[in-house]
């Protein structure tokens, strides 16, 4: 495994496995970006998306691994806890995270924000990305 940057406030160590398969570093323990991964993820949503991207590909670039890695970073599952996050600040930047694509994938935590988000403004914004994408009547992937 190669740790490839330390995010966040947190230093949360970030890598990827001779498989490719994205990790995270939690007490010496490689942890699979997965959506079972541990709610230290979220920690990745103090970056804007961009900049995380960016920073990956720098990493990658110095390591001598290949960019194209970067195209399976798993962003949904760095999403989704923050989406389900009880703090409004967790809960707007996975919103700020989401992408018109992201909308299918994430349809049953946007219905939960759109009536229980922390505050009015996540509950709007929920409500705008599902009336936008009309995906009330889709199922989440």
């Amino acid at each position: 495994m190669q740790i490839l940057i330390h995010a966040g406030a947190s230093k949360l160590p970030v890598g990827v496995t001779e498989n490719g398969v994205w990790v995270v570093l939690i007490q010496n323990v490689a942890i699979p970006l997965t959506a079972k991964a541990s709610p230290g993820v979220v920690s990745l949503l103090e970056y804007a998306q961009a900049d995380l991207r960016q920073q990956l590909l720098k990493a990658l670039e110095r390591d001598a691994l290949p960019k194209t890695l970067l195209d399976s970073f798993p962003r949904l599952e760095v999403i989704r806890p923050g989406l389900g996050w009880n703090r409004a600040y967790w809960q707007q930047k996975a919103l700020d995270w989401l992408e018109d694509s992201d909308w299918t994938a994430v349809t049953d935590l946007l219905l939960l924000l759109e009536t229980q988000g922390a505050t009015q403004k996540i509950r709007h914004s929920a409500r705008v990305k599902l009336n936008r994408g009309n995906f009330r009547n889709v199922k989440s992937l």
